[in-house]
């Protein structure tokens, strides 16, 4: 499947929201994604070798099998210094791709599992024809019912 990276690499690394200096994690990511991602980096922007952790990416993209891979992912993120942490992207299928994979990962229960941890959407990205990613990023101000991670 193509991504959208390949199409103009330097204007996708920018909606993504990766400046020189930030260091970037993929978390399930598709080889061809990483390999156009790695060659696009703004200088002395970092990316993580696959398999190294998340804990002190400023940007993490991750590609998700499941709503409990997701909240595992971004938990351990979190937990580990939020104020560190520039953006999480969660990239999912659109609807109808998800509904022939039987996923459960939808918008809407996405932010209902997500927002309780701090984070708040702020953007949504295509990432190919099939997924697309929902960018969350540290609340600055904490709303009423909001309740920080343990």
């Amino acid at each position: 499947m193509p991504y959208r990276i390949a199409e103009s690499p330097a204007l996708f690394v920018r909606q993504l929201g990766i400046k020189a200096g930030h260091t970037v994690a993929l978390g399930n990511a598709p080889p061809e994604f990483a390999s156009d991602l790695a060659s696009a980096l703004p200088p002395q922007a970092s990316l993580l070798p696959t398999g190294k952790t998340q804990t002190t990416a400023g940007i993490v993209i991750q590609w998700p099998d499941s709503m409990a891979d997701m909240m595992q992912a971004i938990t351990q993120r979190i937990t580990q210094g939020p104020a560190t942490l520039s953006a999480f992207w969660v990239v999912i299928p659109k609807k109808p791709v998800a509904e022939k994979r039987r996923s459960d990962l939808f918008f809407q229960p996405v932010l209902d599992a997500v927002l309780p941890t701090g984070l708040v959407d702020n953007k949504t990205l295509t990432f190919s024809e099939e997924e697309y990613g929902i960018r969350f990023v540290v609340r600055k101000v904490p709303s009423r019912g909001y309740a920080p991670p343990p």
